[in-house]
This record gives structure tokens, sequence and C-alpha cells, in this order.
């Protein structure tokens, strides 16, 4: 019951933000100062911990941002976190006064580092790689990596190993780096795209989900699309949760899972694949847009109600495609 307090709280502040101007900046029409201000009044007085948002919890807060940017220490070097920390102990006087130094300092390098990563992408999917070579990437990296040499090497045996998932799937090289190529492209976009608003969502997301997992932060277009219904209008019967930059499924929809639902419980969803053959490609994109794309009629699957499932098992790194239902409700 409070989950949904607490949004609608967060929601109506955004709304009311939506159609307040300022000067400057990548989106002219959205004012971040009041939804920092509101967004963070509303959780420290009315989420049931009450916890001060303080030092302590403004550290977190900057660990969290950065890992919502970066969840698979793919982009950000060690010395950009050392020079984001320098402000850990300031994001809790900034959200008084609406202050947003530090996000547009943490957009700028994160731009920086998406176009050099995906740059470097684009070569090693182009390149010949020794499959037959015994390399190993771990599923997650514990700490950024040092150097710029060091982070090309993260992204070698990364493009390495999604070219190599694909080949045991089966597919031709060519349509497996057709279709790499326009994630890392897409990414490179969203990265360049991510204006204020989002912004503003993904560093106050990163917040409001350090005073639990369920609270969110959704900016004016996110919640005037739900409030008009648009993403609401279809669903895929499946619960996705953002973990590592990719979407796993971890349940079912109101109803009690089926066998087909519970078959699919653990998997990535990496992509949709319309009859058309359009791929709509998951990896790293921004909840909101996740939702619109899964649920509005006006997303790239628009109307469309049969639709497969590009899926990976992230342990196994299975791939596999299940035809699914896309249907309205």
């Amino acid at each position: 019951m409070f989950r949904f307090t607490i949004r609608e709280l967060v929601l109506v502040t955004a709304i009311v933000g939506r159609f307040l101007t300022r000067a400057n900046g990548d989106d002219s029409s959205f004012d971040y100062r009041s939804a920092i201000q509101a967004a963070t009044r509303a959780l420290e007085k009315e989420h049931y911990t009450r916890r001060k948002l303080d030092d302590r919890l403004s550290a977190e807060w900057l660990a969290s941002f950065v890992t919502q940017l970066d969840p698979r220490r793919m982009y950000f070097l060690q010395s950009d976190l050392d020079e984001f920390n320098a402000f850990r102990h300031l994001l809790d006087d900034h959200a008084k006064t609406g202050d947003f130094q530090v996000p547009e300092l943490v957009r700028s390098r994160y731009r920086e580092r998406v176009a050099a990563a995906t740059a470097a992408a684009g070569e090693f999917l182009d390149a010949r790689h020794d499959f037959s070579a015994d390399e190993s990437l771990p599923d997650h990296f514990d700490a950024p990596a040092r150097t710029l040499e060091e982070l090309r090497e993260r992204w070698r045996k990364l493009i390495k190993l999604e070219l190599l998932i694909e080949k045991a799937y089966g597919r031709p090289l060519a349509e497996a780096q057709a279709h790499l190529r326009g994630r890392y492209t897409r990414i490179a976009k969203q990265a360049r795209g991510l204006n204020d608003e989002l912004l503003c969502e993904t560093y106050l997301n990163a917040l409001a989900r350090l005073y639990d997992l369920r609270s969110e932060y959704w900016g004016p277009t996110h919640s005037a699309d739900f409030a008009s219904g648009l993403i609401r209008n279809y669903t895929l019967g499946l619960q996705l949760r953002a973990e590592m930059g990719h979407y796993r499924i971890r349940g079912a929809g109101p109803a009690l899972p089926g066998e087909k639902e519970l078959a699919l419980l653990g998997y990535e969803l990496i992509a949709i694949k319309q009859n058309d053959g359009t791929i709509t490609d998951f990896v790293e994109m921004h909840p909101a847009e996740v939702y619109r794309t899964v649920s509005s009629p006006l997303g790239p699957l628009r109307t469309d109600t049969q639709v497969t499932l590009e899926l990976l098992e992230p342990v196994t790194l299975q791939r596999k495609s299940v035809s699914w239902n896309r249907l309205p409700y």
C-alpha cells in the first residue's frame, strides 16, 4: 500500500514540473530542480522507514546512480569514480536546492566513455577472433577498469563472447554481427539522448531504490504515458527486472504463472522479434523505454500480438527463441 502512495506523490510533483521552464540544458521544458526537491522530500518524509537523507545515504546514492548507468562496469574508469567520489557527501545538500551539477558531470563522462566503448565494440565485431583460444570473461567485474587498455580488453572479450553465443545458437556470422552492431549503435544513441528528464529519472530512481526496491521515480513523459493508459494496453504476462544491464524474467503477471511462464523464469530477455523480422534489442535499454516497447501500441511493436522472445540463460549462456503472445489488457 505504501509503495503506491509514495509513487503517486513523486508522480504528481513530476507532472507539475513538466510545465515549468528553465534557461539552459538538454531539455528546456523540464524543471529538474523542482523534481529533485519534491522527490527527495517525499522519500525522506513519507517513506515508512523515515530514513534521513544524510552524508551516508548521499554516498550510497552516488554509488547507486553510477551503477544504474554502468551496471556491467564497462564504461567508467576507476579515475572517473575517484572524481565523482569527491561529491559523495554532497548529494544530500544538493537535493535541498535541486542542484544538478553531479548528474551533469556524470552524464558528460558517461557519454564520452560510451562513445569510445561502442566504437571499440564496432572494431571488435569486424575483427577475426580465435574461438579456440582458452579465454574467460567473468559474469561481472568487481571493480571498474583502471586503464583504457584494460577497458578495451574487456570489450574485446565481451564481443567475442556475444559472437560465440550466437555462433553456438546457429546464427550466421553476418546476421549476428548486424544484430550486435545495431545493439551498440542504439546504446550510443541512447547515451547521446540522455536529456535532463531521463537523467533525472535515473538519478532519482537510484535513490528511491535505496529506500526499497519497489519505490520508483517516473519522469513526466513516463508518468503521462501511464496516466493516459498508453503503456498499459498490452502485456507479455511476465515480470522483468533490470539486472546488470539485462532484463531478467522474475515472474508472471498478476495471474499465477502457468507452465510456459515457469519455463522462462531466470532467463534474460535480450530482444523481441516481430513477424516481419524486425528485432528490438533490450540490452542496456532505459527502463522507461522498455515499458513503452513492451506495452505501448505506439512503440516499435505497435499492435503486434504474436512476437518471438529472444532469450539467454545467464548461467549456461544457452540462447533460445520462444513464440509468445502479446495480449491487450
